[in-house]
């Protein structure tokens, strides 16, 4: 069987599952609308009945050209088509039942602007783990075929490139201590470098068993799988990612739910080859909506979420205040992001509450120490001392923009990517 026909039959399989799941789960989250407006789910049965079978009706089809389109033709998800069934006769339904439209967030409004009754599933898990199942492999399936035919599984379109897959003589394979050596990064999309990802190794591979890594920030998981095959035994690892779409660099900030659902079926793949799915826990959500879910305390943080002010600096001081006395908190785009930069000088600059423990490139890592007079006013020297680094970032990224990237090397940065 071919890549081509093994990944066809996987879509049939995501169909089947989804047409035996999608309309009794639609039906319920009708039944619980019409409820929590205190109209009887029985006296509107025949309403409901019509617009659940028009929803599975849309969506069937949906699902047809889909599986029967070539990936590069392909410009919408499985979990797309859902979103967009349930805008129509479920939509019209409620409406038509007097069910209030929601007040709803302006993440969600952007992300999903035509589920005004917020209907839809964040995720293929609320419709069942069949569904769910089948949306992996099809996911996985999709990547590797995407990866054969292009050598990489559909990347973002940034004023810079990933990084490179292969080590320079600078950046080292292997580490000390424990956590072995970095795992095989080939083809996982990221700005993290492999220098860089070597201080992430040693910083997961210190937490003990029993303690908490959480990640804010996945993308398609190159730092995940490097957090996961470092942690010991018995040590919890999460990541938290809307995988919305947005938010993937100066040029990608509005959400995109398709780019973002491509976003997690990568994520999702990358992590079953490198062998660390069953290790991460992952939370499908912006941060700041994701404390819920995640216990108390962390022993190691690592920040490369959205890189505008106020989420950065969220980032910083909500999940920050949660990493237990003497524990790590990285922060990646350091002294690199004009964002980022700022949320450090409000946080960990002044707090008095952070100690600095180096920097490689933009990584910069901090422990979590008791706050004293001095200690404050070290952190504000250390800062200080990063900004002719910062500037000279700042400096090079307008270069870039502007299309004068020849001129960068005059400032010491010599490749065509962003400073990271």
């Amino acid at each position: 069987m071919t890549d081509e026909e093994r990944f066809r039959r996987h879509g049939e399989e995501l169909a089947a599952a989804l047409a035996a799941a999608f309309p009794t789960w639609l039906a319920r989250r009708l039944d619980d609308r019409l409820r929590a407006t205190g109209i009887d789910p029985g006296e509107a049965a025949d309403g409901r009945a019509a617009a659940v079978a028009a929803a599975a009706a849309e969506l069937g089809a949906g699902l047809a050209r889909l599986c029967t389109a070539d990936i590069d033709e392909q410009t919408d998800t499985p979990l797309s088509l859902v979103r967009r069934a349930i805008a129509g006769a479920p939509t019209r339904f409620l409406d038509e039942h007097g069910v209030p439209r929601p007040r709803r967030d302006e993440m969600d409004s952007r992300l999903l602007p035509d589920d005004v009754h917020a209907l839809g599933p964040a995720t293929f898990a609320e419709l069942g783990p069949e569904v769910a199942e089948a949306a992996v492999v099809w996911g996985a399936a999709k990547a590797h075929l995407h990866r054969r035919r292009h050598g990489r599984p559909g990347g973002p379109s940034l004023g810079s490139a990933p990084v490179p897959d292969a080590a320079s003589p600078t950046e080292p394979t292997a580490g000390t201590p424990g956590g072995g050596s970095l795992p095989d990064l080939t083809g996982v999309e990221g700005w993290l470098t492999l220098e860089q990802a070597e201080r992430l190794r040693r910083a997961a591979a210190a937490v003990p068993p029993g303690g908490r890594i959480v990640e804010i920030g996945s993308f398609r998981g190159r730092s995940t799988i490097v957090l996961a095959t470092a942690a010991a035994d018995g040590v919890e690892v999460i990541a938290i990612d809307p995988h919305g779409g947005g938010d993937r660099g100066p040029q990608e900030i509005a959400p995109d739910p398709v780019r973002g659902d491509a976003d997690h079926a990568a994520f999702v793949a990358n992590l079953e080859r490198a062998g660390v799915a069953g290790r991460v826990r992952h939370v499908r959500s912006p941060s700041d909506r994701a404390h819920p879910h995640v216990a108390d305390p962390l022993d190691l943080l690592y920040v490369d979420g959205a890189h505008r002010f106020g989420p950065a600096r969220h980032d910083l001081a909500a999940w920050g205040d949660r990493v237990r006395p003497g524990g790590l908190m990285l922060v990646h785009d350091a002294f690199s992001s004009i964002g980022v930069t700022l949320a450090l000088w409000t946080t960990t600059a002044v707090s008095g509450r952070w100690r600095h423990r180096g920097r490689v490139g933009s990584l910069a890592a901090f422990e979590r120490v008791e706050p004293t007079r001095w200690g404050r006013l070290a952190q504000v020297g250390w800062h200080l001392a990063q900004m002719p680094w910062f500037a000279r970032n700042v400096a090079v990224k307008v270069l870039l923009s502007v299309g004068l990237g020849r001129l960068t090397p005059l400032l010491g940065h010599r490749s065509g990517d962003w400073p990271y």
